[in-house]
């Protein structure tokens, strides 16, 4: 009997002892520490799918309920000098309006004459803070009163990298971000220049070995945006303001601190003011939501290894 006892005890102790095992390494992996940083090892080159759609609505007195969606690709090229450096460059894209026949303009797709947004370089540091930006935000080849959706791809690409804290942390550990931003945008009907102040909170989920990649999953939020500027369209100036929130999710490659994915919806309530001889305040419901999606990378070639020609390497 005690040998029949012994060998069930042997047994349970063999299937228990590799189960205990996975949950300690478990609660191991979820306390173990995650360090969060941008990272750029070699010059590389970065391909990602870009959609933007924007809904807005008048007030009570006017029916008006406007959809207008973007699709186009960004390239992401990186190298570090002091800092890091990424140059945002975008390819032509597809616009779609719908629901702007109240000001004339028929539900229609066109393909964009230049790029939707223009090229911008930021000089970053290793935990995503902007040290310098350059490059015009000028882009006057956009028809068709798309002021809103400039600003939607243009507030989306100043979101598209994180600010990371400074130390290590652990999945559910949170952090603050801080922005205040202004943002210009010019289409061939006129021009918008918006103020932004964002206070995001952010939590790490989980990680994950997606495709060879070590992961983080990371979600944002906010009830605190502010939005305030001037846009001009066909003549007419008018002042907007207003108050927001935001959510956004990211995963983040942990070699790089790059998304392989990432999705910002923002969300506000809004007063415009027309400031000409017609005083009217109008109040607007406004969401803007982008999308990105990495598509491929490519490593790019060391100039300082290139042959001269008619010189030996």
């Amino acid at each position: 009997m005690s040998t029949v006892l012994s060998t069930y005890l042997w047994i349970s102790l063999a299937l228990l002892i590799p189960f205990m095992h996975g949950i300690s390494s478990a609660q191991q992996k979820n306390d173990s520490m995650i360090v969060l940083r941008h990272a750029v090892n070699n010059p590389m080159s970065y391909a990602y799918s870009v959609k933007s759609m924007v809904s807005q609505s008048l007030g009570e007195i006017i029916e008006f309920n406007a959809r207008t969606t973007a699709s186009t690709e960004m390239q992401l090229s990186t190298k570090k000098d002091t800092h890091i450096e990424y140059t945002y460059s975008y390819m032509p894209g597809t616009v779609t309006l719908s629901g702007l026949s109240i000001a004339g303009i028929p539900d229609t797709t066109f393909t964009s004459q230049g790029p939707l947004v223009p090229s911008v370089k930021e000089v970053v540091s290793t935990k995503g803070n902007v040290i310098k930006r350059i490059g015009s935000e000028q882009n006057a080849n956009i028809p068709g009163r798309s002021e809103q959706l400039m600003q939607s791809l243009t507030q989306g690409a100043r979101y598209f990298l994180l600010e990371f804290p400074k130390d290590p942390v652990r999945i559910g550990t949170t952090w603050n971000i801080q922005k205040s931003d202004t943002i210009g945008t010019q289409t061939q009907d006129g021009k918008s220049n918006i103020v932004l102040h964002t206070e995001l909170d952010c939590k790490v989920i989980r990680t994950s070995l997606v495709n060879g990649i070590r992961n983080a999953f990371i979600e944002c939020g906010s009830n605190a945006l502010g939005f305030s500027g001037t846009i001009e369209q066909q003549g007419i100036n008018m002042t907007i303001d207003g108050e927001g929130s935001a959510k956004g999710t990211y995963a983040i490659d942990l070699e790089t601190g790059l998304p392989i994915n990432a999705t910002l919806l923002m969300e506000y309530e809004l007063r415009m003011a027309a400031t000409g001889q017609e005083q009217i305040l109008v109040p607007v419901q406004m969401t803007m939501e982008t999308m990105y999606s990495r598509l491929r990378s490519m490593t790019m070639p060391n100039k300082s290894q290139q042959s001269i020609p008619g010189k030996r390497p």
